[in-house]
């Protein structure tokens, strides 16, 4: 057997690595927001809205890690995963902390992904290309997006009160929209759902 894949076509070595880096920051991501998720849902934490957000950020990162590992196998090429580490997020997190911490990851998943984009572009893969814009960079940034906006929102409102409030609001507006996208999800792209 060969090292590479019969079907390998125009996928550089290298570009494969930037993927299974790219999959393995999302396991861990996911790994981080199904921990943080049960942290919020601690009975003497009770912030529901934020656990059960975490839950819907951690099944949309899974996801789209199951297509990024898709693409790889479509490709030729071969998954190589790595000891999931364990969450640096760390408890004792306010709501707002942890919103900070989301986008500062996010937006280096954004740039860890702009550089898989640029090292496609110069090895001249169009299909990478393509593939990073729509499943990848486009969906992000649209992510990145809200979670700024929600974290406007909390500093706005404050601790305490204002963190309970922001919590019911969230959680109102996960199960009337959220809940109806997921039952549409296997018809819709990514982005469309954050949408």
């Amino acid at each position: 057997r060969s090292e590479s894949g019969v079907i390998r076509h125009n996928f550089s070595q290298q570009s494969e690595e930037f993927l299974n880096n790219l999959v393995n920051i999302l396991i861990t991501g996911c790994y981080g927001c199904e921990s943080m998720a049960y942290y919020f849902d601690r009975s003497d934490i009770g912030l529901y809205g934020i656990a059960d957000f975490c839950r819907y950020s951690s099944f949309f990162v899974m996801r789209l890690n199951k297509t990024i590992m898709d693409y790889i196998v479509e490709r030729g090429g071969k998954i190589s995963l790595v000891t999931i580490p364990k969450p640096d997020w760390g408890h004792n997190i306010n709501p707002i902390k942890f919103m900070e911490c989301l986008l500062g990851k996010l937006r280096d998943l954004y740039n860890f992904g702009l550089k898989a984009h640029e090292n496609a572009d110069i090895k001249n893969d169009p299909n990478l290309t393509d593939f990073l814009e729509i499943e990848l960079i486009e969906p992000v940034s649209m992510i990145i997006r809200e979670i700024e906006v929600m974290l406007c929102n909390m500093n706005l409102a404050g601790t305490g009160l204002g963190e309970f409030e922001f919590n019911k609001d969230l959680e109102r507006y996960l199960h009337e929209y959220v809940d109806e996208k997921l039952s549409l999800l296997d018809k819709m792209e990514l982005e469309q759902i954050w949408l």
